[in-house]
């Protein structure tokens, strides 16, 4: 059946098992195939979804928000010259998107995106030619696959078998991370997504060729940082194309297991110049592939065998921090090369600690009672191979302390919102110029002194972040700032509370103690336009 010209060529309203089946949907206005309501085990087959000529916000196949499919089976299907080949929206009440199969189809030559998903669980993408996709250069968010999921708990995602090639162009993007043949991720960053947090647990792409341009494949949305998805695999693929930015970009907290995949050299560092990652995650470069070649010229990578262990080069202990006695804090390893799992020794100086079963970048947890210093002992692979003593690095001090201090410029502002997270203020910053370091410090009135740039735009406002652990909810502080301006003239300024913890200026649900000079109950502003 041919149709066309129509504003939706096929409408499916909440049906169960409907069948398309040999149908050349073409030139429709809007959407080649809308959905609405609840609609299981639809099955779409030898259907041509196309756009011959360019026309601004098409859709091949759409599912809107609250509009659910448990049961897709597409097969032997032709996507193409849509502004977005699937178009898969979450609402906020998530609704399922389950049970999907996409196989042995062409989606190419749409020009923002070949599949968007904001809702995907338990699917399998395989034999898959997609070529041509996202690459409007007036676009900011171009992709090949962007699943970029919602509000929901999603799992068991595999992508197989598939040529990704020439998606994914830059466009209009600011972000040299943003365009990527394949994104994928589960959206809990602030300031949209962290009250409704999504998850996803188990992702694996294998055996596909992927090419960019700009960048392979992406985990984790750019400029953020995101928990998921964990269980990330990805194994036997041809990552070997010469990508403008990177072939694999990681902002996630969890880990990307890298096996024997074809990187266009066997050289680790050659390798790993070809990543980029962000965030407490890691990449573990377990094995690779000796070769490029393909056993086949079917749609897909099928590498000769010829599968190595990267050798064990390196290790690297992290995990700088500051704490309350009691409190407990994580430090990891860096591991380069090697075969997981790991088996590592670390210590304090006067005791060791044994960690098997270890993945690189695995959290470990300390929880000391004076300020300690850790560092590596030994780092051994599964294969026995164990790291000298010179390719053990880092180290990581936490120390134990009753009160910690931090000066923050807040600039001209008199109010400021920030999130609950002190890292947020970093920027912010300014570096002491003298005195003791206060968590290390021992006198009875620890004092320390901050300088600023004098040819900052003035008036200035300072927030003094104040963290007393020893005081628990009672007791009483005393903080005193003393301002010294450009003409030499200081001025102190007191400030005493009882009952901690404090919350005197900016996020009430955050810091443990905030005292700043522009709270209007504290003030501390001069109005001479002097600082």
């Amino acid at each position: 059946m041919y149709l066309t010209q129509y504003e939706v060529a096929v409408q499916i309203s909440g049906v169960a098992r409907p069948t398309l089946q040999e149908m050349a949907l073409v030139d429709y206005c809007q959407k080649g195939i809308n959905f609405s309501g609840l609609t299981t085990n639809v099955t779409i087959s030898k259907t041509s979804i196309q756009r011959t000529s360019a026309k601004a916000s098409t859709v091949g196949i759409q599912v809107l928000t609250t509009n659910a499919v448990n049961g897709m089976l597409i097969d032997n299907c032709l996507i193409s010259g849509n502004t977005q080949g699937m178009l898969v929206t979450q609402s906020t009440t998530p609704v399922a998107f389950d049970q999907i199969i996409i196989q042995n189809s062409i989606i190419s030559n749409n020009f923002q995106k070949g599949l968007y998903f904001e809702k995907l669980s338990n699917a399998l993408l395989s034999n898959l030619t997609m070529e041509n996709n996202g690459t409007d250069p007036t676009y900011e968010f171009n992709n090949g696959i962007d699943i970029n999921l919602k509000y929901g708990t999603y799992a068991n995602i595999t992508l197989q078998n598939s040529d990704i090639t020439n998606s994914g162009a830059n466009g209009a993007a600011l972000d040299p991370q943003s365009a990527a043949a394949i994104a994928i991720k589960a959206r809990d960053d602030a300031p949209l997504y962290h009250t409704l947090p999504a998850v996803l647990s188990g992702v694996i792409l294998k055996n596909n060729r992927i090419a960019g341009p700009q960048n392979g494949i992406r985990f984790g949305e750019f400029g953020k940082i995101n928990a998921s998805p964990v269980g990330i695999i990805v194994e036997q693929n041809d990552l070997s194309f010469g990508f403008t930015y990177k072939a694999l970009i990681h902002r996630t907290q969890g880990t990307v297991t890298l096996n024997c995949n074809w990187h266009g050299s066997t050289t680790p560092s050659t390798i790993r110049n070809g990543f980029e990652s962000a965030g407490n995650g890691t990449i573990s470069l377990n094995q690779v592939l000796s070769s490029g070649s393909d056993q086949s010229t079917d749609v897909g990578f099928q590498p000769t065998a010829g599968c190595s262990s990267m050798p064990l080069t390196n290790a690297i202990l992290s995990g700088e921090a500051t704490i309350c006695a009691g409190a407990s804090t994580d430090i990891r390893v860096a591991i380069t090369g090697g075969t997981a799992p790991y088996s590592l020794v670390y210590g304090n100086g006067n005791s060791t600690f044994t960690v098997n079963n270890y993945s690189s970048g695995q959290k470990i947890s300390v929880a000391p009672t004076l300020t300690t210093a850790y560092t590596l002992v030994s780092v051994t692979d599964a294969s026995g191979a164990t790291l000298p003593s010179a390719s053990l690095n880092g180290n990581a001090l936490v120390r134990v302390t009753p009160i910690t201090i931090s000066l923050i410029n807040i600039g001209q502002s008199k109010s400021a919102i920030k999130t609950n997270d002190l890292t947020a203020w970093t920027s912010q910053y300014i570096s002491p110029d003298a005195g003791p370091t206060l968590p290390l410090s021992t006198e009875s009135n620890p004092t320390i002194y901050y300088s600023e740039n004098p040819n900052k735009t003035a008036p200035r406002f300072w927030t003094a972040f104040v963290e007393t652990c020893a005081l628990g909810t009672d007791g009483s502080l005393t903080f005193d700032m003393l301002t010294v301006s450009e003409t030499g003239t200081v001025r102190s300024y007191n400030t005493h509370e009882n009952n901690a913890p404090y919350f005197m200026f900016a996020n009430r649900d955050g810091f443990t103690e905030l005292y700043a000079q522009n709270h209007p109950a504290y003030g501390f502003y001069q109005l001479d336009d002097k600082g």
